[in-house]
């Protein structure tokens, strides 16, 4: 796979990418070495996409929509990026538990896990986020010792992966679109398709499920979208706010259809 998604790397190297487009290449895609991803980190941490995101997180780790502070009306008001998507964001950037932003929220997980609040307001917030709390730590660091035995609990068998992966793959997300259906990003339902594709890119079977048709049509897409007279329609969804962009603005149909390159990329590199 890795030969036939080359193309289309070279594609988004050679044609301007945007600062986290070039920096999530570098450090999925192509594997360089540790320097090269650093400065490419650096580089794309100092842009809006990144740069509204700290702007708007509470010195606490927190956002106005996720494991919100008591804070007055008018302080929530201000918080228009971050929301309930904002965790599902910072893995879409390739963030990590190295970045600051990433390890103040980590820090929260922990204090909540742990109950390290002494007024009973803060013991509210740790009962009702605690599951939630567990869930952020483990997909981030799965080896810290508060959430080691998660990964025991989450291994199945064969078997069993078989069978939740036969299972999810009629049932997408919120079953709004079957991960078995081939959808455009022409349409409202690409968003929830590619979403639902990405849960279970991880599944061992990912790669065989995917090869009949999924694959083959997912290449036609990347064949289409670098075509220059080719200009692919791009369905912004506002569900999952953000999602699946890297370049600065989704104004401009040219760099939406950038982003959804490197977004397919991602998944076919798993195949």
């Amino acid at each position: 796979m890795k030969q036939q998604i080359q193309p289309y790397i070279n594609y988004l190297l050679e044609n301007a990418p945007s600062p986290f487009c070039e920096y999530i290449i570098e450090k999925e895609l192509l594997n360089s070495d540790t320097k090269i991803v650093s400065d490419a980190y650096k580089w794309a941490k100092g842009f809006d996409l990144y740069t509204e995101m700290a702007d708007e997180q509470f010195s606490d780790g927190s956002w106005g929509d996720f494991y919100p502070l008591d804070t007055s009306p008018a302080v929530r008001k201000k918080h228009k990026i971050t929301d309930r998507s904002t965790i599902r964001r910072l893995h879409d950037l390739s963030l990590d538990e190295n970045d600051e932003m990433v390890a103040k929220t980590l820090d929260l997980c922990r204090s909540i896990i742990r109950g390290d609040f002494s007024s009973d307001n803060r013991r509210g917030d740790r009962a009702k986020h605690h599951v939630p709390a567990l869930n952020v730590l483990y997909s981030f660091c799965p080896y810290d010792p508060l959430v080691a035995y998660i990964k025991v609990e989450r291994t199945l068998s064969d078997e069993k992966e078989r069978a939740y992966m036969i299972y999810y793959w009629d049932h997408g997300p919120f079953d709004a679109v079957k991960l078995s259906d081939l959808v455009l990003p022409d349409v409202n339902e690409f968003a929830f398709w590619m979403v639902g594709l990405e849960d279970v890119s991880n599944n061992r079977y990912f790669a065989e499920f995917m090869s009949c048709d999924t694959v083959p049509f997912l290449l036609n897409l990347c064949e289409r979208l670098i075509d220059p007279n080719d200009n692919v329609p791009i369905m912004t969804n506002r569900y999952y706010s953000k999602v699946g962009q890297y370049s600065e603005t989704w104004n401009n149909n040219q760099l939406k259809q950038k982003d959804v390159l490197l977004r397919v990329l991602r998944l076919l590199a798993k195949c």
